[in-house]
């Protein structure tokens, strides 16, 4: 087992690691194995219902506030990771 995580993902397993987390995306950030075999089985609302959900309202990435996001971040792959939906949104509008 890969640094004391298991290898095949189970329901149980996926719950357990993710009350290690408050948000999806940190959760999605720093155990990217067991969010993706949750995402992939469809446990996601199981695993995350203690989470809080941050969502910014519909509209609210417009290309400038993708601009000015996108400079908190190095890389193209960073700013994808750390702020996925103003990077889709950005990518979309161009």
């Amino acid at each position: 087992m890969a640094r004391g995580r298991p290898r095949k993902w189970s329901l149980g397993a996926c719950q357990a690691d993710a009350l290690n987390f408050m948000f999806c995306s940190e959760w999605q950030r720093n155990s990217p194995q067991a969010y993706l075999a949750a995402y992939r089985h469809g446990w996601m609302a199981e695993c995350t219902l203690h989470m809080l959900k941050i969502r910014k309202p519909r509209g609210y990435w417009t290309f400038e506030r993708c601009i000015e996001e996108a400079k908190s971040f190095r890389t193209k792959q960073a700013w994808r990771q750390g702020s996925s939906s103003s990077y889709v949104t950005a990518k979309n509008k161009c």
